[in-house]
């Protein structure tokens, strides 16, 4: 028993488990209308080479209307064709050597179509995250929110005195 324990924990020292990544997506806010740009990152990934992800998100409250991967990545394959319904899909091909670290994976074009207020959560789902030789990556999400804020207001309020007779000041 006492070998059986002791050689676990040498083998647990000489191969430590694989520490798992986490893919974030930032939030992001923006006026009616309007645009903003969200970043998905890897943090504290090894070897990172080929991702395939899927963002989903209300279609009522925002659309993702362009995606442009790291360019370390290689060629980009993303489809944006359901955006309008809320959903699209990020992907590489990459021959190249991995990316470790905190690592820029894709940025995000938002625009709001909703109103003042409403929020959309911004989902991640991994499909694939691999290195060079094709084996797959521990990874956990961070998923993010998306949020319409008014509108800042910049014009000169307007004050309006009533009444019909001047003002006695002594």
């Amino acid at each position: 028993m006492f070998l059986t324990v002791s050689t676990f924990l040498l083998l647990a020292v000489i191969f430590p488990a694989a520490a798992e990544s986490t893919l974030r997506i930032e939030n992001g806010t923006t006026t009616i209308g309007g645009t903003t740009t969200v970043t998905i990152t890897a943090l504290t990934v090894t070897d990172l080479a080929n991702f395939d992800i899927t963002v989903t998100y209300n279609a009522s409250v925002v659309n993702v209307t362009n995606a442009n991967n790291n360019p370390a990545f290689g060629l980009q394959l993303n489809n944006l064709e359901q955006a309008s319904n809320g959903m699209v899909r990020l992907a590489s091909f990459n021959f190249g050597a991995g990316q470790s670290g905190d690592v820029l994976v894709s940025t995000l074009t938002l625009k709001s179509v909703g109103v003042s207020g409403q929020i959309s959560d911004l989902n991640l789902k991994v499909n694939e995250f691999t290195d060079p030789s094709m084996n797959n990556i521990p990874v956990s999400v961070e998923n993010g929110t998306f949020k319409i804020e008014p509108a800042s207001d910049t014009t000169n309020p307007v004050i309006t005195l009533v009444g019909t007779s001047p003002i006695d000041i002594e």
